[in-house]
């Protein structure tokens, strides 16, 4: 009975390790790539401003531009208006 309960205890074990694991992968691809959104959002906002065009900067913007990149940033652009 005492094997039992340690096999269990370790498949357990196994099971949420890579659970956690696999959230982690999922949380630094999104910390990633909203680095990357304020980055090209940064660099828009500096560019297009010359035309009184400007795009915030916040979490969701950032997700959208980092993941989907120029298309995400003419999303963002006709959202915006």
């Amino acid at each position: 009975m005492m094997i039992i309960a340690a096999l269990i205890g370790i498949f357990l074990m196994l099971v949420f390790t890579k659970l956690f694991s696999l959230s982690m992968k999922v949380i630094i691809k999104l910390l990633i790539n909203s680095i990357t959104g304020v980055v090209i959002l940064f660099a828009f906002n500096l560019f297009a401003g010359f035309f009184s065009v400007n795009l915030d900067i916040n979490f969701f913007n950032s997700l959208i531009a980092g993941f989907l990149g120029i298309p995400g940033l003419l999303l963002l652009m006709i959202l915006n208006n």
